[in-house]
């Protein structure tokens, strides 16, 4: 007997969410919905236990395979740009990075999936993910040898510490150069970094909300 087609996928800009891709490179991957990536910020209050709770019950609608990005250990460098002392910093951000994680790992669960941690993409998994790794160095050398690229970069950490800093207080090159490093970190799922290294965890990059709170 001929085997059954699996049941369709709903389309992932329908129900809570509506997905937006931004190229025409983001549209085609997109179109596949083979896998998503969905960027969760450490400090942003917008991710509460609800939010994120409809957010895998969506996704895990939506794509055939779904992982949760957790930057955490890279935004150590966003507090230190902020005076964090480094080691003060690397606790905050290993404190809050933990309270992300098991916001994720309990609404996983919630969903009935069976291995929550196997769909996190945090510091100590990208740590050791080699398609993660040869992105992010790829990345890195074209942040040190392109200056439109360069620039661009140091523009969005621009606009991410102008939030935080007092009213009318700009940050200064030591600070842009120290908190870009987060944002290079953040780079290597985007479709463009990573659109033909999806079955090693990286892909489409779903991101409702970034940066820290005020």
């Amino acid at each position: 007997m001929p085997s059954s087609s699996p049941p369709a996928l709903p389309d992932p800009s329908d129900g809570p969410f509506h997905a937006v891709p931004l190229t025409d490179r983001c549209r085609a991957v997109f179109a596949a919905r083979a896998h998503g990536c969905v960027g969760v910020s450490p400090f942003n209050s917008h991710f509460s236990a609800e939010r994120i709770t409809a957010l895998v019950r969506w996704a895990l609608g939506s794509f055939d395979r779904v992982h949760f990005f957790v930057p955490d250990t890279a935004a150590v460098h966003t507090l230190q740009a902020l005076g964090y002392a480094p080691a003060r910093a690397a606790w905050k951000a290993r404190r809050q990075g933990q309270y992300v994680r098991n916001k994720i790992t309990r609404a996983l669960s919630a969903a009935d999936i069976g291995e929550p941690r196997a769909h996190i993409l945090d510091g100590q998994a990208l740590a050791v993910n080699i398609a993660y790794g040869q992105v992010l160095g790829e990345v890195e050398d074209r942040y040190g040898r392109d200056t439109a690229f360069a620039r661009a970069c140091l523009g969005a950490s621009a606009w991410t510490l102008e939030r935080r800093l007092p009213p009318g207080q700009t940050p200064t090159q030591e600070q842009l150069r120290c908190a870009v490093r987060y944002f290079l970190a953040e780079l290597p799922p985007l479709p463009r970094y990573a659109a033909d290294r999806r079955r090693d965890g990286l892909g489409v990059l779903l991101s409702p909300g970034a940066g820290l709170p005020r």
